[in-house]
């Protein structure tokens, strides 16, 4: 069932660009729903299918949602090689609440050092002292 959902936490939303880009990226978001609309995942797949929407990592809009909740991940799989805006996508990858909800573990086109792990160790023991402190 297709919603207008006036936020992001939908479950298990998916984001894609939605015209802000100008990098053609819109066009996919266009094919799936209307410029206010936003779907949930079942929704979004549904409507994939049914309109022969192809979607890449190159549709997916780097933002922390994506990669919390693992899409950037699921679409790298599929991918041979990092998107274009790699960087942007690194910009957004330490922040501390994708790193708590992905474990630290974050793909390795955004951490090639590996260092996720640690600073999500780190922040979580600042949380633990800000925590014990009170």
């Amino acid at each position: 069932m297709t919603k207008r959902i006036p936020n992001i936490n939908a479950p298990g939303a998916l984001g894609i660009y939605d015209g802000q880009d100008r990098a053609g990226r819109d066009e996919v978001w266009s094919k799936l729903a209307d410029k206010r609309e936003l779907l949930c995942d079942k929704c979004m797949w549904r409507r994939q299918r049914e309109r022969h929407v192809s979607i890449t990592i190159d549709s997916l809009k780097p933002c922390p949602m994506n990669l919390a909740r693992g899409w950037f991940n699921e679409f790298a799989r599929l991918a041979s090689a990092a998107p274009a805006n790699i960087a942007e996508w690194r910009a957004i990858a330490f922040d501390p609440w994708v790193l708590c909800r992905t474990d630290g573990r974050l793909h390795r086109w955004l951490d090639p050092d590996g260092t996720a792990p640690k600073e999500r160790d780190q922040f979580a023991r600042w949380l633990d002292e800000q925590w014990a402190a009170r």
